[in-house]
């Protein structure tokens, strides 16, 4: 069988209600059979600073209200699927809000993003992706 590696990208706004509520061991492993998956990435903390499973280090996603992370991972493994794990780095919103002194810089002071406006408004209209990025050399963990 040809090797079919999934990245099973989703980053979730706390505006999103009941994430995760649908899953389903079952059809998730059928889907998996379905698509001759071999490997698939599974989420662990995405853009917005959610995590998806019980975290000490990071905050739970607010509208999930169980271990997805491990859900999909354990269904995965049961039916011999690897399931290698993703956790954004450089890019986690509610942190860049929370500690500004974490945020990337030019020489100039300018903050560092993927596009949009540093300065932008909740209303105003912004790019489909604008992260502000973040410096693994600072506080930043």
């Amino acid at each position: 069988m040809a090797t079919r590696q999934i990245h099973l990208d989703f980053h979730t706004s706390e505006h999103i209600p009941g994430v995760g509520s649908r899953f389903s061991r079952e059809n998730f492993q059928k889907a998996l059979k379905l698509g001759h998956v071999n490997s698939i990435t599974i989420f662990a903390k995405c853009h917005h600073s959610w995590c998806y499973y019980p975290s000490e280090a990071g905050r739970v996603h607010p509208s999930l209200e169980f271990d997805l992370t491990g859900a999909m991972m354990d269904a995965a493994h049961e039916i011999g699927v690897r399931a290698p794990v993703y956790i954004t780095v450089a890019w986690s919103s509610n942190d860049a809000e929370e500690h500004p002194e974490w945020i990337m810089r030019t020489r100039d002071g300018s903050v560092v993003m993927t596009s949009g406006t540093p300065d932008a408004n909740l209303g105003d209209k912004r790019p489909i992706v604008s992260w502000k990025c973040l410096c693994v050399n600072s506080g930043y963990e």
